[in-house]
């Protein structure tokens, strides 16, 4: 923490010193008018240097590292600690979660830069540098933070002496005198002299840790008091923590060796240098080089609560090594040091997660979980102990019971989403091995929707949510279709026995449903519906429970089918599904019953009853169940699967539009499998009946795929060049290389793409009309791609607006978003309702009171008579912006006297604030602002 790194240890005695200063400076105030500097060099004498160094350091040195101190510890408290990572070693010092503080750094380098000006041949400057470098790393600027302490490093190399290593010295130099003076030894006197001396020098070295870790008692004396400490050492361990902060590894290293390479290195630095070379090892995930230095704070911090944090670092560290012995024995020094709940709970949940490591039994873990939960006052942490246990029963291969407690831990969650994304992925994980697909999707797909956008896991989770969701699709398809089909073909009152049936079984599972309900729960509301979107009554369409265990199951087993009132018409256009019906009901004032003929006709309604009906529902299994097949081979990678679902097909539909891709895939899987018999037959299949197809290239010509490769690669160098062009503003160019495109490659899978551009380049070089006409070409030319719909969007647009409205869709499309490039702030405004004048006075003030080191300058574009802007700049990429753009937009002080929501405030890249100008509009800009910077 700062307190050890900056001397904040002398606070107490500075506070007292600072007055004692004052009384010195007015005694010698008189004095220093006369002889304040040497008349030879210009330098002050040597009361002026008196008076250099206290009003130095007791004023703006001082004032600074209060506030500084103060800034860490709100730091501190509002620090949130992430149990599942290894605890922040730093946690008042990460520039991330200091964002808010800015201003507070920028008064702190503002103070020491005016005391080293004022003072400059104060002893204290390297002090003042100091606080300069670490406030700019606070800030996020790394780079000049770097370059400050640097120059500290250089400019200040001078190192102070300990006093006992010169009296080490004196002492070894009488030593040899007697050894000098005396007559030859023998053999075990000389050993036994050697003892003396290392035993001599264990004492010395001892005694000068002790007063070099001895903290500040105010009983020191005056002149002790006002000796300056050389801040080089302070500024070296500084940068090894901006070397880490900024991915150098390497060179935070480098000056680590420096450290420990110099002999006379400050002993109360120690603890300093130790939390470096733990959080540099911690990043880059040396574990076992972490431990020593934390061993060493272990050992250096007396009082078990300044040293906690780093005992469960270190429990943690072992942990994860697998070093369970020594990570009990932490966590329970971490116990007995009385930490914080939250502290105290992760400790005991983690013995309870890595006891078996160290030889608890089973039952003892049990236990230990099962107490946990007894406690109230851990309700917020059930969902932790649920998951636990469940981590519990997979040790000992009871997987239905860990699927049991996952699903507890997400029925506990009170808002911890990191621990039920976790419950939700372990259980989709299990669900997933078991090869149990729909009901592993669930689980990832609310493992996706909870998880942190920074988890490693973020995308394979949502790859593989996109792969079952779509599997899960398919099956429902091929479920719903075949039974449909199944009870088409059945005679009329054999249909109508199950109909019956089904609506029978249905109204059962109502009953039952409202049966378990509370009696509060079978009265409808006054709204009809609750406000979590469920349902309070006791009908079956706004009954949750019913729904879930009728409705659903009947979805699950026949699809979604929509109302119509007579099943028997050939061309069945619903209105609307069963929810719109019963929303409908409501609305209508209907009563509450189960409607028995209403669900009946409804289920009739959805099975097909002619030949087209029929045909259209078996070319959707046929469809599903090639999806399937390529889900199984591509996505999850289930080959027998795949072949079983391929098969299938064939034997049920023989005749598909698919055959010679699923004959190909058929021969590709068996091989995989090394079938080879099978893999033979099915590219015989292929060869045979579709012998001008690209698979039986494929097949005759090992190179057909990397000729086809290379002329896509070709293609995929033209077109890059052509957009190039494009967003050059070469538009001519453009549509010449375009409609050359075709005419150059054999096949153009971009074609599309040059499409579009051409499209577009028509808008910028030729009229409207044109641009209309190469729109409604590419939708026809290519229906059902990507640009095929773009051309729509635009074409909506066009005819649904005005001109203006075209010029400002293609003005949008020409802004780009440039993340290093250099950026200004526009405050928008009416200039029939404000002056600029008084606007641009108020953001003057706003900068120099909280962005005086930025050197900003302003100016006023008039776009209309009633449109102005004012023009805040420069910024260097667009991390600093924002910054400055949260802070003024968030501002309420300086621009008080402006009616309310009167100024809009944007940022935008010097490339598109040249387009705004030139195209003298900004509304086009505003739009793409909201679409592309919006948080």
């Amino acid at each position: 923490m700062y307190k050890q790194s900056f001397h904040s240890r002398k606070t107490n005695i500075l506070k007292l010193a600072s007055k004692l200063s004052l009384l010195i400076s007015l005694s010698f105030i008189l004095i220093l008018s006369a002889c304040s500097s040497s008349k030879k060099s210009g330098k002050p004498g040597a009361v002026g240097m008196i008076y250099h160094n206290i009003t130095a350091r007791n004023n703006a040195y001082f004032n600074a590292t209060e506030l500084l101190k103060e800034t860490q510890r709100s730091l501190e408290t509002s620090h949130q600690d992430d149990y599942d990572e290894i605890l922040a070693v730093y946690p008042d010092q990460i520039p991330e979660e200091a964002e808010t503080y800015s201003g507070t750094f920028d008064e702190v380098i503002k103070k020491c830069s005016r005391a080293i000006k004022m003072h400059e041949p104060s002893k204290f400057s390297d002090n003042s540098y100091l606080l300069v470098g670490f406030s700019y790393y606070m800030k996020g600027d790394f780079e000049t933070a770097l370059e400050t302490l640097q120059f500290l490093s250089t400019e200040f190399k001078e190192t102070p002496q300990s006093k006992s290593s010169k009296k080490k010295k004196k002492k070894k130099k009488s030593k040899k005198k007697k050894r000098k003076s005396k007559k030859p030894m023998t053999a075990a006197q000389k050993e036994e002299l050697e003892e003396e001396v290392i035993e001599e020098e264990i004492e010395e070295i001892k005694e000068e840790k002790k007063k070099e870790e001895e903290d500040w008692d105010g009983k020191k004396s005056f002149k002790e008091i006002l000796t300056h400490q050389f801040s080089r050492p302070e500024a070296m361990v500084l940068m090894v923590n901006i070397y880490a902060a900024m991915e150098k590894y390497k060179e935070a290293e480098t000056v680590l060796t420096v450290i420990e390479g110099e002999e006379n290195f400050p002993g109360y630095l120690a603890n300093d240098v130790a939390k470096a070379k733990a959080d540099l090892y911690i990043t880059t995930n040396n574990l076992e080089r972490a431990i020593p230095p934390l061993k060493v704070l272990d050992e250096n911090i007396k009082r078990k609560k300044k040293k906690i944090r780093y005992l469960y670092i270190m429990a943690q560290i072992y942990e994860r090594i697998k070093d369970y012995t020594n990570a009990v024995e932490k966590y329970k020094e971490v116990l007995s040091a009385r930490p914080d709940y939250k502290m105290e709970f992760n400790a005991k949940m983690s013995l309870a997660r890595i006891a078996g490591g160290d030889g608890s039994s089973y039952s003892e873990i049990k236990k230990l979980l099962a107490k946990l939960l007894k406690d109230s006052k851990n309700e917020e942490f059930y969902d932790q102990i649920y998951y636990a246990l469940a981590e519990l029963e997979l040790s000992q291969n009871n997987r239905e019971k860990a699927i049991e407690y996952l699903s507890k831990s997400i029925e506990s969650s009170m808002g911890n989403t990191k621990q039920l994304a976790k419950s939700h992925l372990k259980q989709g994980e299990l669900y997933y091995s078991d090869k149990e697909y729909v009901k592993a999707q669930p689980g990832y797909e609310n493992a996706g929707a909870n998880i942190d956008e920074e988890h490693p896991k973020k995308q394979e989770i949502e790859k593989r949510d996109n792969a079952l969701q779509n599997l899960v699709k398919q099956i429902n398809i091929i479920e719903e279709k075949d039974s449909l089909l199944v009870l088409a073909n059945l005679p009329e009152d054999e249909l109508d026995k199950r109909i019956e049936a089904e609506v029978s079984k249905i109204e059962a599972e109502i009953d039952k449903a409202n049966q378990s309900q509370p009696a509060a729960m079978l009265n409808r509301n006054t709204s009809g519906r609750d406000s979590g979107g469920g349902s309070s009554g006791s009908w079956y369409f706004y009954n949750t429970g019913s729904k879930s265990r009728g409705y659903n199951e009947f979805v699950q087993r026949w699809g979604k089918r929509e109302l119509e009132d007579n099943w028997r018409r050939s061309n069945k256009e619903s209105s609307g599904s069963l929810e719109e019906v019963a929303g409908q009901a409501e609305e209508e004032g209907i009563e509450e019953e189960f409607d028995y003929l209403a669900v009946k006709e409804q289920l009739l309604a959805t099975i097909p009853r002619d030949e087209a009906e029929k045909q259209k529902a078996e070319k959707e299994v046929v469809e599903a169940y090639f999806e399937l097949g390529n889900i199984y081979k591509s996505e999850i990678e289930n080959l027998p699967k795949a072949i079983e679902t391929f098969e299938t097909l064939l034997e049920k539909y023989p005749n598909n539009n698919y055959l010679v891709e699923v004959y190909y895939n058929l021969h590709l899987l068996y091989k995989e499998i090394n079938n080879n018999s099978k893999a033979e037959q099915y590219k015989n299949l292929v060869l045979d009946e579709y012998p001008n197809s690209k698979f039986a290239k494929i097949l005759l010509d090992p190179n057909y795929l990397d000729k086809q490769k290379d002329n896509k690669e070709e293609v995929d160098r033209y077109y890059e060049n052509v957009y190039a062009h494009f967003t050059s503003g070469n538009y001519r160019q453009v549509l010449l290389a375009s409609a050359q495109a075709d005419s150059l490659f054999e096949t153009n899978h971009l074609a599309p793409k040059f499409a579009l551009l051409s499209a577009i380049s028509r808008a910028k070089t030729d009229s409207l009309g044109a641009y209309i006409d190469a729109l409604k070409e590419l939708q026809e030319k290519y229906p059902g791609t990507l640009e095929a719909e773009k051309a729509e969007e635009m074409l909506t647009i066009l005819e649904e607006s005005e001109n203006k409205v075209y010029e400002k869709e293609i003005n949008i499309r020409e802004y780009t978003r440039e993340m290093d490039a250099l950026h200004y702030v526009l405050v928008v405004y009416n200039s029939n309702n404000i002056k600029s004048t008084d606007l641009s006075l108020a953001i003057s003030r706003f900068n120099e009171q909280k962005s005086s080191l930025e050197k900003l300058k302003t100016n006023t574009l008039i776009l209309s008579p009633e449109q102005s802007i004012i023009v805040i700049k420069y910024f260097e990429g667009e991390k600093k912006v924002r910054n400055y753009f949260n802070s003024i937009k968030k501002e309420e002080e300086a621009f008080k006297n402006f009616p309310d929501n009167s100024l809009s405030f944007y940022f935008i890249t010097d490339i598109n604030f040249n387009k705004v100008v030139i195209n003298r509009e900004i509304n086009s800009y505003l739009e793409f602002f909201e679409k592309n910077y919006k948080d």
